[in-house]
């Protein structure tokens, strides 16, 4: 299965040397600057561990789309770029930061049948979902509390539903990058956050191409 990530140039350095990188929230310093996010980064983790059985330290973000309805592989950089291209204003702040933070696109091939079974979930969840249940919390439409608590439980026990405010793309989880799972490696492209009609379109196009 194909996952792309978006790391620091230490990161692939740190893979190529010693053949792998293993994430630990515990040596994180995102974490150590930012912890109000701690709670939510210890449920991911927490819930990635039990439901894999595992004894993960930390756990690495990547990116995949979906139809609201389904989970869709991204097979090469082209795909990725355009889908960054039509859907990433809902990630356009973060995107910013990966800019200049002299990030590089990693695409990953994991040895994961399906990102939700036992063993290998890797907690898929719409972006659009994980920024509304960030810190600081805020009540925005259309989600409601009931989709709050929805959420949460989804990731407790490793399943993805409809999101009621979709973005189509999909952040996975899962904790180490081995050198054999790495099989491209690109630099950062800028990505437009403005609102048009023709843009709109274009992801409305995007998107019943999905389906």
């Amino acid at each position: 299965m194909k996952i792309w990530t978006i790391q620091k140039r230490k990161v692939l350095n740190e893979i190529l040397k010693y053949g792998n990188y293993e994430a630990n929230f515990e040596e994180s310093l995102k974490l150590e600057h930012n912890k109000s996010q701690l709670p939510l980064y210890n449920l991911l983790l927490d819930s990635y561990n039990k439901i894999n059985q595992k004894q993960s330290k930390g756990l690495i973000f990547g990116l995949g789309l979906s139809d609201n309805m389904s989970l869709k592989n991204i097979d090469n950089f082209k795909e990725f770029k355009e889908a960054m291209l039509v859907l990433g204003d809902a990630i356009f702040s973060l995107w910013q930061r990966f800019l200049k933070e002299d990030c590089l696109i990693l695409e990953l091939d994991l040895d994961v049948p399906s990102p939700r079974e036992p063993g290998n979930n890797l907690i898929p969840i719409d972006i659009n979902d994980y920024q509304y249940i960030m810190p600081p919390f805020w009540q925005v439409p259309p989600y409601t509390e009931e989709d709050l608590e929805r959420i949460i439980n989804n990731i407790m026990d490793g399943r993805i539903a409809a999101s009621p405010f979709p973005s189509y793309i999909i952040q996975y989880h899962f904790p180490k990058i081995s050198k054999e799972s790495l099989c491209g490696v690109y630099e950062m492209f800028e990505i437009d956050g403005t609102q048009s009609v023709e843009k709109y379109q274009n992801k409305v196009d995007f998107i019943n191409r999905l389906k």
